[in-house]
């Protein structure tokens, strides 16, 4: 401090001795009592008693300011609430609180309910004990919307163990909660269930969908191929339309048509070409996946029947199911009444002619199924392919035997064994 109150006098004596010339006035060295030297000395003085001056404040101000940032301090450490963990806790409710593993004190008594009332963790059903740590109750007071800086945290963590209650009173919790799931899913489900219903029902729109119109198109163009009414085939989409195709929508101006793409006789998994056409969007031309399904009225037995049973005609009832992948089945008791079943056979199964033995009656008293001329679906097998073609009887037929028939597409003499109707497999 002296330093620097010199350097100023220093100064003040040099910007006098500058001066003086200027105003007329001799240099302080020349004369002692000019006013320039008067001024110098005043100036001197002035900064000398205000370093005193500065000095003394400093010394009476600096306690007061520390006794003030002191009684901050305090302040702050009393409005803090203090959340101190144990080392350990045993729970006895199903919810393990801030106030279940903790001591809190200070801060005010709103703020320490609410830390206390906060939840944690679940209580254990499995009879371990469960850790819960600090960062854990820091990340549980920063959800709860509660500012870190109003609360001091004490420890690191601490080990909660249930009672037989507790995990008693949880597991039944959990499966309250498990039935009131299940409650709320299923009147989700009859809500949405009887929403949609309502809504086919008032849909006025004669409009189909994208999804309703690959299978119209392709009802349309399958029926062509194959041998079966319309009714007797049920066609589904095999897998998802191309994107291109299920983002587009119809309007009055679309057009659309399917050509089949799948050799031989559409049956099972088939592949078509769909294509979309509109005139305020672009032609859409894809290939989509069905799956498309045989099905007709066929025997099937009432009751479960074993080896040896000779069918009656009370053995029997009518089923309408998925023959695709089937051949020998039956369209009507008559072909199976007298004949012994091969095997063991199941309540509901649909009885084929390969399943039963030939009656010991002559043959000629069966009836005939296929008369001459008539126009048959001849079904060749070789593994898990099967073919089908189109032949035409040389004379008639009973079931089970084999005769002559003539392949229409290539004129050619086959043989089959006749199975129904309409059904022969080709034994070539």
């Amino acid at each position: 401090m002296t330093t620097r109150i010199r350097q100023a006098q220093r100064g003040l004596k040099n910007l006098a001795n500058r001066a003086a010339p200027a105003s007329g006035l001799k240099r302080p060295h020349a004369c002692p009592g000019t006013d320039a030297t008067r001024l110098t000395r005043d100036v001197s003085s002035m900064i000398t008693w205000g370093g005193v001056a500065l000095s003394v404040f400093v010394l009476i101000a600096s306690p007061l300011a520390m006794g003030w940032a002191a009684a901050d301090d305090a302040s702050d450490s009393s409005s803090r609430v203090v959340v101190t963990l144990r080392e350990s806790a045993s729970i006895t409710s199903s919810v393990v609180r801030v106030v279940d593993v903790a001591e809190l004190h200070g801060g005010s008594e709103v703020l320490r309910k609410q830390i206390a009332s906060l939840d944690l963790d679940d209580v254990p059903t499995n009879g371990k004990p469960v850790e819960i740590t600090a960062r854990c109750i820091q990340f549980r007071l920063r959800i709860a919307g509660i500012d870190p800086r109003l609360v001091s945290l004490r420890g690191t963590a601490v080990q909660v163990t249930a009672s037989t209650k507790a995990r008693q009173s949880r597991s039944k919790n959990r499966d309250e909660d498990s039935e009131l799931d299940a409650k709320i899913l299923l009147a989700s489900f009859s809500k949405l269930r009887a929403s949609t219903e309502q809504s086919a029902d008032n849909d006025d729109s004669d409009k189909p969908d994208i999804e309703q119109a690959v299978i119209n198109a392709a009802q349309k163009c399958l029926t062509k191929q194959l041998p079966w009414p319309e009714e007797n085939v049920v066609i589904q989409l095999a897998q998802s339309l191309p994107r291109e195709l299920s983002e587009r929508t119809l309007s009055e101006t679309t057009t659309y048509f399917a050509e089949l793409r799948t050799a031989g006789v559409p049956l099972g998994r088939v592949t078509v070409r769909f294509v979309m056409k509109d005139f305020q969007t672009r032609t859409v031309d894809v290939p989509v996946q069905l799956d498309v399904r045989h099905y007709e009225n066929v025997v099937v037995t009432k009751m479960a029947f074993d080896r040896g049973h000779q069918f009656s005609s009370a053995d029997f009832a009518i089923g309408w199911r998925d023959v695709t992948n089937l051949s020998g089945y039956c369209t009507s008791p008559d072909q199976l009444v007298g004949q012994k079943v091969k095997r063991l056979f199941p309540e509901s199964q649909i009885v084929r002619l390969v399943d039963v033995e030939a009656p010991t009656r002559s043959t000629n008293l069966m009836p005939v199924l296929v008369k001459r001329r008539d126009r048959v679906t001849a079904i060749a097998r070789s593994g898990a392919l099967s073919v089908t073609s189109t032949w035409e009887a040389q004379k008639d037929g009973r079931a089970g035997e084999v005769i002559k028939f003539k392949n229409i597409h290539s004129n050619k003499e086959v043989y089959g064994r006749v199975i129904s109707a309409t059904e022969v497999e080709a034994t070539d």
